[in-house]
């Protein structure tokens, strides 16, 4: 029993945090089936404990009930004896019986009130036995009694018998008739030795049957260390293995701190980044406007000096034309010059 104390002690025991529970799947139907099969270990342990108690409390009747018949066979065995002994004439008093017949009633009351108070102290769950005892003890010393008294009145005729100095056969028919009549002959006691053998009989029967309950019980029990220790085993691989992805998810946590930081850099350089891209781009936007402007500008520029320069084709054609036409005709003309200067002066005038 304490190991298997120690046992559920070691399975009360938080085995590991519930962050790492998560790590392994199938933690949480593993610690369902652990607390199942201690309920279970619980119920048992408990149902053990009642039938110890039963048990016990047999045991304490059959103990009760064997010193009672002892007490009883004794007493009457001795009340015979008496009854013997007055049949033969032996002087005896008669408060020798009622004497003894007190002494039953107190030794039995001795006996049976304290083991009454240690079944109902043990088995609180049954309190008809302790009632049945308390009735058998109240029984008791009324059948001694009336028993005694019998014998009293036997006793008393076979004195008178005896004092007269024959047996006086009236005096024996009238006490016979009495005794008939007034106190009939006692088969209680009798009755009550069958009825407490009875109880004996019952009480062996129950202690055989508590006592095949308690093998069938022994062996849930060591069925139930032998899952245990299963369990205690299985519980020690998933600690291990549960240390072991702690350690590895401390690893992943530092080396997730150091991607934290790098990611925190490039986070950094990105927005660095982001904001020389943002000038660069409202700098182009500005470039690429005067460009289109000089662009626009260039092609007017363009456009009229493609203008000059088609009417300056043209006039040139128109030039060309007419100087041709004039080296032409001049080359065409006959040209007669003077023979003389004084023709040419004339030709001047």
């Amino acid at each position: 029993m304490e190991n298997t104390d120690e046992s559920q002690a070691t399975l009360e025991e938080p085995l590991v945090p519930s962050m790492e529970l998560q790590l392994v799947p199938g933690a949480e139907d593993l610690s369902r089936k652990v607390e199942e099969m201690l309920l279970e270990k619980d119920k048992i342990l408990e149902e053990f404990g009642h039938q110890r108690a039963k048990m016990k409390e047999l045991y304490l009747q059959k103990d009760v009930v064997v010193i009672v018949l002892t007490r009883l066979s004794q007493r009457r065995d001795l009340l015979s004896w008496y009854s013997r002994s007055n049949s033969s004439n032996t002087p005896v008093t008669e408060e020798r019986p009622v004497i003894l017949a007190q002494e039953d009633a107190e030794v039995l009351r001795s006996l049976v009130i304290p083991l009454e108070e240690e079944i109902q102290v043990s088995s609180p769950v049954k309190p008809t036995t302790g009632s049945e005892v308390s009735q058998h003890r109240d029984q008791s010393p009324q059948r001694l009694s009336v028993s005694t008294k019998v014998n009293t009145r036997s006793l008393s005729a076979n004195s008178l018998s005896s004092l007269n100095g024959s047996p006086d056969k009236t005096v024996k028919q009238d006490t016979d008739s009495y005794n008939r009549n007034e106190h009939p002959e006692p088969a209680e006691g009798c009755d009550m030795c069958s009825n407490y053998e009875a109880q004996l009989v019952r009480a062996q029967q129950c202690s055989r049957d508590m006592e095949r309950q308690l093998g069938v019980s022994e062996r849930t029990c060591e069925r139930l260390r032998e899952d245990l220790g299963k369990e205690s085993t299985f519980r020690k691989e998933m600690e291990e293995r549960w240390s072991q992805k702690k350690e590895e998810h401390k690893a992943q946590v530092a080396k997730g701190s150091q991607v934290w930081l790098q990611v925190a850099e490039l986070k950094k350089q990105m927005l660095l980044a982001e904001n020389e891209m943002r000038d660069l781009r409202n700098a182009f936007q500005l470039l690429h406007g005067e460009v289109l402007e000089r662009l626009n500008s260039l092609s007017n520029q363009r456009e009229q000096v493609q203008q000059q320069l088609v009417r300056l084709q043209e006039e040139n054609d128109q030039l060309v034309g007419k100087h041709s036409v004039a080296a032409e005709t001049l080359q065409n003309e006959r040209i007669d010059f003077p023979d003389t200067v004084e023709v040419r002066s004339l030709s001047r005038q």
